[in-house]
């Protein structure tokens, strides 16, 4: 099976564009009209990469971009819109965006550009599957078993599983703990 995308745009044809050319490329496509059904979707399922537009309605790129990583603080994604002065730039790649690109944009040129990205996050050699007595974590399909009982795990709970079991003979303080969870403590 492919790495999943989640596309988060308000125009339906630029949407199927994006996605006809990512399926065909081997990809899963999740697709959202705006912020808030792409938040929904992503609490639901498992992302590879993120691609968003910034001028949506209900909930903008940039805040659901920020309530994404709250619940994946290094969840990889790339900006396609159409604000393209300088300060959009930059804000959005302080965000941490891997790419930004304008529109109008090559379908063809996005898809180079998704996987490279793609290709570079995957190559770092992280640890892709941890055993930790009866537990079983493989991070790739975001899949948690004791035995073989299937847990049932929200991102979040199991992002927090992962840090937790593969750091085993590590003693968390909140604070770091919280941190790298992509929540700040007071």
């Amino acid at each position: 099976m492919g790495k999943t995308i989640l596309l988060v745009d308000d125009e339906i044809d630029i949407l199927d564009i994006k996605k006809r050319y990512l399926v065909q490329a081997g990809y899963q496509v999740l697709v959202a009209r705006d912020g808030v059904e792409g938040l929904e979707l992503f609490r639901k399922k498992s992302v590879d990469l993120i691609i968003t537009d910034i001028m949506m309605p209900n909930m903008d790129g940039y805040d659901f971009i920020s309530e994404v990583q709250y619940i994946v603080p290094d969840q990889p994604f790339l900006f396609t819109t159409a604000k393209t002065s300088e300060q959009d730039k930059i804000y959005g790649l302080s965000l941490g965006a891997d790419d930004f690109i304008a529109k109008p944009f090559s379908p063809r040129e996005l898809v180079l550009r998704v996987n490279n990205i793609l290709r570079r996050l995957h190559r770092g050699g992280e640890i892709e599957q941890i055993e930790l007595g009866d537990l079983m974590m493989n991070h790739v399909v975001h899949e948690a078993r004791i035995g073989e009982c299937l847990l049932e795990l929200t991102v979040k709970s199991f992002e927090l599983l992962w840090i937790l079991a593969s750091n085993p003979e590590r003693v968390f303080q909140r604070r770091s703990f919280t941190r790298r969870c992509g929540r700040k403590t007071s």
